[in-house]
């Protein structure tokens, strides 16, 4: 027995991620799919993509033993929304499928399954969901639970963290959006890691969305050829520095404006200076 017991690396699956898709195996192959296309090894498109043989699938969840099960919760997953394929394959006749997350779908699902999970709280053992530590957070705007208190960030896992993370970044990519076009997975997954440790580090979601479009808004004005590059340089320093408002940053760019214009009255001053002496000189 104790040879089953994380002698080999384990795969970690969200209960609530299993919960919500129904199916304990698609959590296990949506979280591995997921954590693959981290590692931005295989970029098409301004997308990560991870792609393998039904086979090389079936090694890495050695439970799912027929090909056909295999297909199958993939092409579940497809259905679903939270999959995208495609075929970047060197030759014509390798029909191996690649795969990517289409992250806003899941967001979406996360939402939807957030309400309907709260309206059959019934159903949780304690009956009210008090002490159900993943997803029993109320998402609207009159909620009386907030995700954004320290209370509530302590109780959920990594993986929870990260799905919240990829709700709450909607906004600003679509801010993005409107100010450089269509975002790239690549820059999406840029400002993600660094949404993320704003929001690790206790930042109220509302002052992290105005920090980070008033960045891009920065980048927009000085015409950033890597706007998201740029902007991730920017919000590193703030968050270093516990710059974490607007109303701060503003204070800040008016102290530099301020020493700026210092810098330049004592130029012109040492300009005139030089010049009477000249002109005294002659």
């Amino acid at each position: 027995m104790n040879n089953l017991l994380f002698d080999e690396p384990p795969i970690v699956v969200s209960p609530t991620l299993a919960k919500m898709l129904g199916s304990l195996d698609e959590a296990a192959i949506l979280q591995q799919i997921h954590y693959w296309t981290q590692k931005n090894t295989n970029i098409r498109d301004g997308y990560s993509w991870v792609y393998n043989t039904i086979s090389e699938w079936q090694k890495q969840f050695s439970w799912i033993e027929s090909d056909k099960t295999m297909r199958t919760k993939l092409k579940s997953l497809e259905n679903k929304g939270l999959l995208v394929t495609g075929n970047y394959n060197k030759a014509k006749f390798d029909r191996t499928k690649w795969y990517r997350i289409d992250y806003d779908a899941f967001s979406q699902m996360v939402t939807a399954f957030g309400k309907s999970y709260r309206t059959n709280r019934q159903e949780l053992p304690n009956a009210t969901g008090k002490n159900y530590q993943t997803y029993t957070i109320d998402y609207t705007e009159t909620t009386t639970e907030k995700i954004d208190d320290d209370s509530s960030r302590a109780n959920l896992s990594d993986l929870d963290i990260q799905l919240e993370c990829h709700r709450q970044i909607q906004p600003i990519a679509q801010y993005f959006e409107r100010n450089f076009g269509q975002i790239t997975q690549t820059e999406r997954m840029k400002l993600l890691d660094e949404y993320r440790d704003w929001y690790e580090e206790g930042v109220p979601k509302e002052d992290i969305i105005a920090v980070f479009n008033k960045v891009i808004e920065k980048a927009a004005i000085y015409r950033a050829k890597a706007p998201a590059e740029y902007s991730v340089g920017i919000l590193k320093g703030y968050l270093r520095n516990k710059i974490w408002t607007v109303e701060a940053i503003e204070g800040e760019d008016k102290q530099f404006e301020a020493k700026k214009q210092q810098r330049q009255s004592g130029w012109s001053n040492r300009r005139n200076n030089a010049s009477n002496e000249v002109e005294w000189y002659e």
